[in-house]
């Protein structure tokens, strides 16, 4: 078997399983990380294979969040009451200007990595609001459509077709579960 086919496999199972994982967390189901977590480990072999360093580096932290996710979401009222109490503004905003300068400094110090800036800045994002997600605060899925928007177009122009696809999908999802999330954060 070819390495591009094996790439390509590897891109499909990754795509699958994390695109199960997204849609999970619509119910609030703790296998929204038993899915992601299997998804993490497709995606860091392929992404070290399509040298995505920093992509690569992330899935590992996805699959660690996913273990304590999948343990912290065990009581779906407990996450119903974290939903219901979000972190406030001021720490929204403080990640804002720490993910953009810690972006720009880990591409600088590692020149090697493709689309260097976006990657790294996706990258520390996403490390970020994981965290966010795994302690179900709603405005995560805010963060995710604006970074599946950027991700998009970094795939699409690595000519990543499976996983532009995953994170147009996802741009949807994402959208789905705010509306959910929101809902829940106004009930009792």
């Amino acid at each position: 078997m070819s390495t591009e086919i094996i790439i390509l496999i590897l891109e499909l199972l990754a795509a699958f399983f994390s695109l199960l994982g997204v849609l999970a967390a619509a119910k609030l189901s703790r296998h929204t990380f038993t899915f992601g977590g299997i998804g993490a480990i497709f995606y860091g072999v392929f992404f070290y294979f399509e040298s995505f360093y920093f992509s690569s580096i992330l899935q590992v932290y996805f699959f660690s969040m996913s273990v304590w996710g999948y343990f912290h979401w065990k009581d779906k009222e407990k996450v119903k009451d974290l939903i219901r109490n979000p972190f406030s503004f001021s720490t929204h905003l403080a990640v804002v200007v720490l993910v953009i300068f810690s972006g720009y400094y880990l591409s600088v110090l590692f020149p090697a990595s493709k689309l260097g800036f976006t990657d790294a800045t996706l990258m520390i994002g996403s490390v970020i609001n994981t965290y966010f997600l795994v302690k179900a605060d709603r405005k995560t899925w805010i963060y995710w459509m604006i970074m599946d928007c950027v991700y998009i177009w970094q795939f699409a122009t690595a000519g990543f077709v499976a996983t532009t696809v995953l994170y147009t999908l996802y741009l949807g999802t994402s959208l789905r579960n705010y509306i959910l999330w929101d809902g829940v954060s106004k009930t009792n």
